[in-house]
Parts: C-alpha cells; structure tokens; sequence
C-alpha cells in the first residue's frame, strides 16, 4: 500500500470514527448538557478549529504544488539540456559521434535512477552512473584544435554543469514527504469537528451521507498533498519518457 493511500485511509477512518463516537456520547450525555450555552460554546470551538484546520490544508496544499512545480521544471531543464547538447555535439561533427552514443545511454540511465531511486533518496547518497563516467571519458576525447571546435567545447561544457546542478537539485530537493506532526495534528483537529458534528445534530440517513462526504473530501485533500509530494509515482507520476525519449537513435 502506498503512503498516499494509507493517508486517505486512516484519516478518512479517523474521521468517521469521530462521527462514531459523537454519536455514542451524544446518546449517553444527561440531560441538559447539549442546552444552548453549551452547543454555542461547542459551535465556537469547534469554528475555531475548522479555521485552524483549513489554514494548515492550505498551507500543505500551497507547498505541495510549489515543491511539485520545482520539480517538474527542473525535469524540463534536464530534458531541454539534453537535446541542446545532441545538437551541439552534431555540430562537432564525426569526433563526437561517441560522445552522442554515451549521451543517449546517460538520458536511459538518468531516467531510471531518477524515477527508480526516488524512494531510496533519504538512505542512499548521490553516486555518478557508470554511464554518466562513459560519458565523461568521451566528452574528454573531444578534439579542441580549431577555434569553432573550442567555441563549441566551452558551450558544451556550460550545458553539462547546468544539467549536473539541475540532476543534483533534483536529488536534494524532490520528492519530499508529507510533514507527519502537521498530519497529526490536522487530523486529530478534523476528528474533533466530525465528532461534533454527530454531537450537535440527530444523524439520519441525509446527513450521514453528507458527512461521509465531507470527510472523503477532507481525506482527499491529504491524498493529493501526499501525491503533490510524490512526483516519481503514484497518480501524479511525471513522465519518464520525457528523459528517457528525447533523444532519438543515431543514423547509422
């Protein structure tokens, strides 16, 4: 099971368990403790909180979107700094046609150790593929005698270390899972408010169906934030191919 999954899960069941017990209490509660000083006092607390509540979804949801943009653009960077660098190491003509084979087998391995290795990233420190090696060893082989050859060499150059910082950004900053104390404690604040719900009001069968629907809509508010967090997998998957593709075979 997934942590987004396992998110909407268990808070969704947090949630209805909140309608559950609200419901036990309400029934066993004497006389003249739901009067209206105390639902009015109930009612002002519980605002408080849905606008406490309400606040930090927001919160979670505006930095999941922001983290989850970052990375989608940094993706692009990688993408467009791979097709500029086939297209200058074409103009360098038949000495670089090595250097283009091992670019093409760099884009497969970068793709896969991106997409593959995004849940390994908080236990494993960033390592140079053997493909990006290859690659290096051939960029180093580039004859630089002539002055276009060197014009060239240094544009080269200045793609590969943009690339190499986009490709470490993206291991650093990516993917960055949902803060479990924020969780928590939103959730504990929107059990209390279904539990107020079944507390303040008789629960047939209309209202309960709003309320499930109410929490299913809270529950999914979590789920996407996990999602926006996960921009390797899940539903909000970034596609692989966008690397892994975009350089097509050489003519032989």
């Amino acid at each position: 099971m997934s942590e987004s999954v396992w998110i909407l899960i268990s808070s969704l069941g947090a949630m209805l368990g909140g309608v559950a017990v609200g419901s036990w209490v309400r029934d066993r509660l004497p006389e003249g403790h739901l009067a209206d000083q105390a639902t009015g006092i109930i009612k002002s607390g519980v605002g408080l909180i849905s606008t406490l509540a309400a606040l930090i979804l927001g919160l979670l949801i505006s930095t999941a979107k922001i983290s989850y943009d970052s990375t989608a653009t940094q993706v692009n960077q990688i993408t467009s700094d791979l097709v500029l660098l086939d297209q200058l190491l074409a103009t360098y003509g038949s000495a670089a046609d090595e250097a283009r084979e091992a670019l093409r087998s760099q884009s497969e391995a970068l793709a896969s150790g991106i997409w593959a290795g995004s849940d390994k990233r908080k236990h494993h420190a960033f390592v140079s593929s053997e493909a990006w090696k290859h690659f290096s060893i051939a960029m180093d082989e580039l004859p630089a005698t002539t002055d276009q050859q060197r014009s060239l060499r240094k544009q080269i150059d200045d793609v590969v270390n943009r690339s190499a910082q986009a490709r470490i950004r993206l291991f650093a900053d990516a993917g960055g899972a949902l803060p479990m104390p924020f969780l928590a404690l939103l959730v504990f604040w929107l059990t209390i408010i279904f539990a107020s719900y079944s507390i303040l009001g008789e629960m047939n069968f209309t209202v309960k169906v709003f309320v499930f629907l109410f929490a299913l809509s809270s529950a999914g508010a979590l789920f996407l934030i996990s999602e926006l967090n996960s921009p390797f997998s899940g539903l909000l998957r970034l596609s692989q191919a966008q690397i892994s593709q975009a350089l097509s075979p050489l003519s032989k």
